[in-house]
């Protein structure tokens, strides 16, 4: 008669790089998943209009490196304040690399994109629910380490709120003063422009057209006693995003004359 396997129970794993400061206890399966990091991207199946533009851009690629083959070398680096080309050329390939793009697009249209694999088993897929839907917690970054902290929304929240409370650094404004701002420092920019100190790609790369406001967040020090929070002011897509560049002492002598 055939003797059973005993199954072993598996043992509860000591996941590292994760600082529980809440009083939250995630499963093993949340654990699992905040162990990977917060730059760890899931995927969930592929695209079919992801491949077509990867196609076009490594299509536009060939066509570059076709067009500017014989152009003279320099040793000039290009402008880190120049907006990014989108120009395509009009040349035609020649016809064993145009046969490879050919080749490359049939083999591509036929991918099932249906049958791809996700990269995270389904019970870890369903913790990233469990964690988006959790309003009691908030997961940050430390802020020396890299570990992945959970931190109570209360106590987050708190924090904030006596960083901000403080007169010396802080001060309650009416008006979002978001719009004037980006409004004055292009016109700093558009005299730094007719000045000819900027080339107009550099200013029309420095002018930020739609900003958004800055946004205000903190992440854990947990080196720290008390790991208070080390404040953050998102400036993405900001009025002062791409302006670091400019010399202060132009911002002071300009500002005096209006």
């Amino acid at each position: 008669m055939a003797t059973k396997k005993r199954r072993r129970k598996r043992k509860p794993t000591n996941f590292k790089g994760i600082v529980n400061l809440s009083k939250y206890k995630p499963t093993i399966e949340e654990l699992s998943l905040l162990s990977k990091g917060l730059k760890f991207v899931p995927t969930t199946y592929i695209d079919p209009l992801e491949i077509q533009k990867d196609n076009l851009v490594f299509e536009r690629q060939l066509k570059l490196l076709q067009y500017f083959k014989d152009a003279p070398k320099t040793n000039e680096a290009p402008s880190a304040f120049k907006k990014i080309s989108g120009w395509t050329p009009n040349s035609i390939l020649p016809k064993h690399l145009n046969c490879f793009l050919v080749n490359m697009e049939n083999k591509t249209k036929n991918i099932d994109t249906k049958s791809s694999k996700f990269n995270l088993p389904r019970n870890e897929r369903q913790a990233i629910k469990s964690l988006q839907n959790n309003d009691e917690i908030i997961i940050r970054q430390a802020d020396k380490g890299g570990a992945v902290v959970i931190w109570d929304r209360r106590e987050y929240l708190n924090e904030a709120y006596r960083q901000l409370d403080n007169r010396s650094h802080y001060k309650p404004i009416h008006k979002d003063p978001t719009l004037q701002t980006a409004k004055e420092i292009n016109l700093y920019i558009d005299k730094l422009e007719k000045d000819k100190i900027l080339d107009t790609d550099t200013a029309a790369y420095l002018k930020i057209r739609n900003p958004r406001t800055p946004l205000f967040y903190m992440l854990p020090k947990i080196h720290k006693e008390g790991n208070p929070g080390r404040p953050i002011i998102s400036q993405t897509n900001g009025p002062t995003e791409k302006n670091f560049s400019i010399p202060r002492p132009f911002f002071e002598t300009f500002g005096s004359q209006h």
